[in-house]
């Protein structure tokens, strides 16, 4: 799929605002060069205005079991460390299509799930989008893990 596919998918296959957060409030998964968002795992702090002034609402964000098992299953090749505070500043995945099945398969449930929150998408378009060559991994694996350890 090129960008310009990809580019009118997305705009075609959101859902509505009722039933979809808009896009600009949500983290993206970058496909095909194209951001599609995805739904927040965070919760929000919501006001409600009305004739009596401003109410408060809080709106949990979605737990998804999923998240918890991807980042079980990446594994980490090497990562480098802050001298200063020992934290992780960066790291690698160690994932190939012969040993990292689960992780892979994993991950497109995953992403697929969060897309059909936001789209209304064919199991091929999602499959279209999601596809990547097998030599590198694609910039929504790392998007996807950094989301499901936020």
């Amino acid at each position: 799929m090129d960008f310009e596919a990809a580019k009118k998918l997305e705009v075609d296959c959101r859902r509505s605002l009722a039933e979809a957060l808009h896009p600009d409030q949500c983290p993206k998964l970058t496909l095909h060069g194209v951001a599609f968002a995805i739904p927040s795992r965070r919760s929000s702090v919501v006001p409600v205005f009305g004739p009596d002034g401003v109410k408060i609402e809080t709106r949990a964000g979605v737990d998804w079991p999923e998240a918890s098992r991807l980042v079980e299953l990446a594994e980490i090749a090497e990562h480098e460390s802050c001298p200063e505070c020992g934290q992780p500043r960066s790291i690698s995945l160690a994932v190939t299509v012969e040993q990292s099945a689960e992780f892979l398969r994993m991950a497109f449930l995953l992403a697929g799930k969060l897309l059909d929150r936001q789209y209304d998408l064919t199991a091929e378009r999602k499959a279209d989008l999601l596809r990547f060559d097998a030599d590198r991994l694609p910039a929504w694996v790392s998007e996807l893990l950094e989301w499901c350890t936020q």
